[in-house]
């Protein structure tokens, strides 16, 4: 994203990058075995939200339910091969949103829009801010082009499917932990208060089974 002002919107919508397309494809990793999952979430591309979560999360805490649900952050899953990944582990980013494929690039699932390429998990952790990576547990296991596969049959993640109610990245990471099974590591009753209400209505159906 070569604007001129691109330097000091750095700390704001840092997922803007996702939109780079330098990336490698996760399909370099080759087929390997998916043993660990984090879940994150970043600023959303409108807004610099990191502002507005840390004062909402307080006013949420504070009030309860009655505030909306984070569901402006931006949200994505990293996976790796590693058992105890640690912030050196490579592992494959896969995030949704309007991202126009420019550059023919391999990253795409499809022509545009959702992307999977390589990152190591301290990147992920950069790119994702606004909690703390989350650990999550699969039920199923997966390798990682298996994933991938049914990830592209699971719905259309197209640019053109892209919709912010109905079709968004929050939609996209909930079926993603739907196909893993995935489940968290460390359940917390405050989830909700950092949680995107369809990322956490799946991770809680698939505790739930």
């Amino acid at each position: 994203s070569g604007n001129g002002g691109g330097k000091k919107k750095k700390s704001g919508s840092s997922h803007k990058d996702d939109d780079n397309d330098d990336e490698s494809s996760a399909k370099t990793l080759g087929n390997v075995d998916i043993n660990s999952i984090y879940l994150g979430a970043s600023p959303n591309i409108v807004f610099d939200l990191n502002v507005f979560s840390a004062f909402f999360r307080k006013v949420r805490k504070t009030f309860g339910h009655v505030v909306p649900a984070p569901d402006l952050v931006h949200s994505a899953i990293w996976v790796g091969n590693d058992k105890d990944a640690n912030d050196n582990s490579v592992g494959a980013i896969f995030v949704y949103g309007r991202y126009f494929n420019k550059k023919n690039s391999p990253t795409y699932l499809e022509q545009d829009g959702a992307k999977a390429y390589v990152m190591t998990l301290k990147q992920f952790k950069e790119r994702y801010p606004s909690i703390n990576p989350m650990k999550l547990k699969a039920k199923n296991n997966m390798k990682l082009l298996d994933f991938i596969n049914k990830i592209k049959e699971s719905g259309n993640w197209g640019v053109k499917d892209y919709n912010w109610p109905t079709n968004n990245c929050q939609h996209f990471t909930a079926k993603l932990i739907d196909i893993l099974g995935a489940t968290r590591d460390a359940p917390n009753n405050d989830d909700w208060v950092e949680l995107p209400k369809q990322v956490l209505n799946s991770l809680e159906k698939n505790e739930k089974n």
